[in-house]
């Protein structure tokens, strides 16, 4: 895949070298000859850890270029990057003429399809104005060029830019066409397989979640000068637990945290900020003697635990519309500060959903699976998952594997996959299709399951001539191999004389499907019963 990236400052130059870590090909552009000449030369324009030597090791790989001729980096491009600086105008106001320049000069140039995409922070409707320039140049050449625009928004924090990128919390995309999501998803391929979340979504909606990323940061950040500036008049407030003379850290607690409503959770002070009400506040964080009750009942709770127990209580109010909430986090040694851990309302949406309360309660009853010499706590693994935006692939694959040995673990597989479909059609509003195929996969594993045991005179349910198999397809999903994988259903329904369904070649358009009929297929395969025994024998 082949990308040009416009700027070569703080943004353009980092998000182009770690896209070229990813295997990408990448042009960087600037009108600046002097900085590409020391750039070409090895040399680095600006100071990031790390990114010295990317630039070297990309360059040397030919995986990184870098030119003064947009003409030259948009032979055969995927997508260009607008990364140009936005500086603020006499009025505050974002300064967007070096962005629309670039589009103007793109729709002056290019000759085939192209997605371009905006890497600069811009406010919400320029890449409208974006798609306007461009199609302003075609129009003047008498052209028609099918082109996209889209909105990338970077997220990175000096010093730290290079790590920001390559293990980012998520990647946000807002895009208007289904070609130019599938453009995007290859070029983040990489990123998919390590479990990075990647946000979908409409333009607008994507160039507003970079401002509130920015606003929230700087609340933050005033937060934390009012907390430092209060702590600097009162030097034995409570705030930071500390007093005139030694205090044991539990007695701290007792006497300090307390009363403000911290819970102790493991090793962590913690504190729900729900503002929707103060009967929610105050239930949610429950203060006073419930609270030591409570810490004595749940001393070696989890956090993610502490989370799904409590928002229960926030649920059971029936508010109306659930509000992002913030919880501050303070560690027991003296030196710890505070941190914020941000409850978007799409996870408590998706934690408050029936169906998601019901797998969890399931979970909650029998937790803990041993895997080798390890203990495994599916429940806070599930809901860890989901309070940071991961999806529960990998937990599912562990749990498939482990069940190999210990047939009892597959029911927790299920419950975990049943969750992550869950997710996904509450996140993306696709159900009733979304279910139905994932059935009829699971039925086809079961089916392509009888007839293999059937052909070797093996009773149903003992599978052992199916653990090989069952890890390797495993394997295979696990990597995003879709190679390795249909040729083993290949040749499974080959030697079992049975037609290949039409699933398995719909699960080839994107990841989630391939994830999502994958699994359900193995574990119909496993002999799981993921729809009920009547559905699995009826079809």
């Amino acid at each position: 895949m082949r990308i040009a990236v416009v700027g070569t400052g703080y943004v353009g130059l980092v998000s182009g070298t770690c896209l070229a870590e990813t295997g990408v090909t990448v042009t960087c552009v600037d009108v600046d000859a002097s900085k590409i000449d020391k750039l070409n030369q090895g040399g680095i324009p600006i100071y990031e850890p790390g990114l010295a030597e990317l630039v070297i090791k990309n360059r040397a790989n030919e995986r990184l270029f870098f030119t003064t001729s947009l003409k030259e980096a948009l032979v055969d491009a995927d997508a260009v990057f607008i990364a140009v600086g936005t500086p603020p105008d006499e009025d505050g106001s974002a300064d967007l003429s070096y962005v629309i320049g670039v589009a103007h000069e793109i729709g002056c140039l290019i000759e085939e399809y192209v997605v371009v995409v905006t890497k600069s922070t811009v406010p919400v409707g320029t890449n409208r104005k974006v798609k306007l320039a461009v199609q302003e140049e075609l129009d003047k050449r008498g052209v028609e060029v099918v082109f996209d625009v889209a909105s990338n928004p970077e997220f990175l924090k000096e010093g730290d830019a290079v790590n920001d990128f390559m293990r980012p919390d998520r990647v946000v995309i807002g895009v208007e066409s289904a070609r130019a999501e599938k453009v995007m998803e290859r070029l983040y391929h990489a990123f998919v397989l390590n479990n990075t979340p990647i946000y979908f979504m409409d333009i607008p909606s994507a160039e507003m979640t970079k401002y509130a990323a920015n606003s929230m940061l700087a609340t933050r950040i005033s937060f934390m000068n009012d907390m430092a500036d209060d702590l600097d008049k009162k030097s034995s407030a409570f705030w930071n637990c500390k007093v005139d003379a030694y205090i044991c850290p539990l007695c701290a607690y007792l006497y300090a945290l307390v009363p403000l409503g911290f819970r102790l959770v493991g090793n962590k002070f913690v504190f729900q900020n729900i503002d929707c009400s103060l009967n929610a506040l105050i239930n949610s964080n429950e203060t006073g003697k419930v609270v030591l009750e409570e810490n004595a009942r749940h001393s070696e709770e989890k956090y993610a635990t502490w989370v799904a127990r409590t928002l229960n209580t926030v649920f059971k109010l029936k508010i109306r519309e659930l509000n992002n909430i913030p919880v501050i986090l303070r560690g027991t040694n003296e030196k710890d500060g505070y941190t914020f851990n941000i409850l978007h309302k799409d996870i408590l949406n998706i934690l408050k959903d029936k169906k998601i309360m019901e797998y969890l309660e399931k979970l909650s009853k029998d937790p803990n699976v041993k895997i080798k010499n390890d203990f495994l706590n599916v429940y806070e693994s599930s809901i860890e998952n989901l309070i940071n935006y991961n999806n529960q692939y990998r937990l599912i694959n562990r749990l498939i594997k482990a069940s190999i040995e210990t047939e009892s673990i597959l029911s927790r597989a299920v419950l975990v996959f049943k969750m992550q479909v869950r997710t996904f059609i509450i996140m993306r509003g696709k159900g009733e299709n979304t279910e139905m195929n994932v059935k009829s996969m699971a039925n086809s594993g079961y089916k392509l399951r009888k007839a293999i045991l059937a052909a070797k005179g093996v009773e149903p349910d003992a599978d052992e001539c199916m653990r090989g198999t069952i890890y390797r397809l495993t394997n295979a999903l696990s990597v995003g191999n879709t190679e390795r994988f249909m040729d083993m259903i290949i040749r499974l329904y080959t030697s079992s004389r049975l037609d290949v369904p039409n699933g398995f070649v719909d699960m080839l358009q994107d990841r989630e499907k391939f994830n999502q009929y994958g699994y359900a297929f193995i574990l119909g395969l496993k002999g799981s019963h993921y729809v009920s025994k009547e559905e699995n024998e009826n079809g």
